[in-house]
């Protein structure tokens, strides 16, 4: 299917993303609610601007490293706790981990684009690496206990 750049295939029950591999077009991945647990066959797919796979058993982001032009990421529902696996995806502009395990925020450090965010429902407790992050249009932290967020309200700018 050389050409193919969108492929939906959430709630299908699809266990592995092996067929996947090749399509080097694909722009979107969409495969929420699925069984998929190994990102692999995603690592080389460049081209990859959206990806959500929410409610699945992924648990390692090691093979999005690659992926410098995703801009939308939906890990939601999902067993990740650690996202310095995409430190480096510098495009990222929607970036969605709620109820996962991630705690530790300090992998957005240099996401320098990134519009929205939604961590609720995280064991997030601390976002003062969102400080100065003036571009930020949606912040979604129901369900958290963030200590220190009052600077987050007085650097903001309106768009």
């Amino acid at each position: 299917m050389s050409g193919l750049m969108d492929l939906y295939l959430s709630d299908t029950g699809i266990g592995d993303l092996s067929p996947v591999a090749g399509l080097l077009d694909l722009v979107q991945l969409v495969f929420s609610g699925t069984r998929v647990t190994d990102l692999s066959p995603v690592a080389g797919l460049s081209a990859m601007a959206r990806l959500e796979f929410a409610g699945t058993g992924v648990t390692d982001l090691a093979p999005l490293t690659g992926l410098l032009g995703s801009a939308r990421l939906n890990l939601s529902d999902t067993d990740v706790t650690n996202l310095s696996a995409i430190a480096g995806i510098l495009g990222m502009q929607r970036l969605a981990f709620s109820r996962t395990g991630v705690t530790d925020l300090s992998a957005l450090a240099e996401l320098r684009v990134l519009t929205d965010l939604h961590l609720s429902g995280t064991g997030v407790t601390d976002i003062v690496q969102l400080k100065g992050r003036v571009w930020l249009r949606t912040l979604d932290l129901s369900g958290t206990t963030p200590m220190r967020w009052a600077h987050i309200c007085a650097g903001w700018k309106p768009g």
